[in-house]
């Protein structure tokens, strides 16, 4: 995983995807966790560069949390050495960079709890709060290049957590 900070949402992501990654593959290695600078300052060089190390590690799926840096995750993965590398990112969908890498993408829609959030100011509420999660501005960009029931179980999952069927801890301080 490639990411840009120790911020609670970074936090509160890697240690989801850790979770999810122990349920989902018990055999799997361990998820990882690599910081190249901020989100919006690691560059695409300093991505590659990392992103190459964790492939030359046995890596062969990579979540990406930088933005610029994507580019230099893609790069990486498109060296990988005899093997196929894919990755995944989240707020917006950046599939087009490299049709053949990208599984999906998280996707962030500020707008509905936006509007939410004026709704209630508009009939007077003070204060509150206004989640964002899945289902209510967040959803998943379609799911390529993986085998169809990964994909399958990936959709059902998020449909899961979309209608509460699946108890998510929510891991500020570690990545699980």
């Amino acid at each position: 995983m490639a990411s840009s900070g120790g911020l609670p949402p970074f936090a509160s992501s890697r240690g989801l995807a850790g979770t999810g990654h122990q349920r989902l593959r018990a055999d799997a290695r361990a998820l990882s966790l690599v910081h190249c600078g901020s989100q919006t300052r690691c560059t695409s060089d300093q991505a590659r560069e990392t992103a190459a190390s964790q492939i030359n590690d046995g890596v062969d799926f990579i979540v990406v949390s930088v933005n610029n840096g994507v580019y230099g995750v893609v790069q990486a993965a498109k060296a990988a050495p005899g093997r196929t590398v894919v990755t995944t990112t989240y707020y917006t969908d950046k599939s087009k960079t490299a049709p053949g890498i990208f599984t999906t993408s998280l996707l962030s829609d500020f707008s509905k709890v936006y509007l939410e959030v004026i709704d209630a100011i508009g009939k007077g509420q003070k204060g509150g709060y206004v989640e964002m999660r899945p289902g209510n501005g967040f959803d998943l960009s379609p799911i390529a290049n993986v085998p169809g029931p990964a994909s399958q179980k990936a959709r059902q999952t998020f449909s899961d957590v979309v209608a509460n069927r699946v108890d998510i801890p929510e891991v500020t301080d570690r990545i699980s």
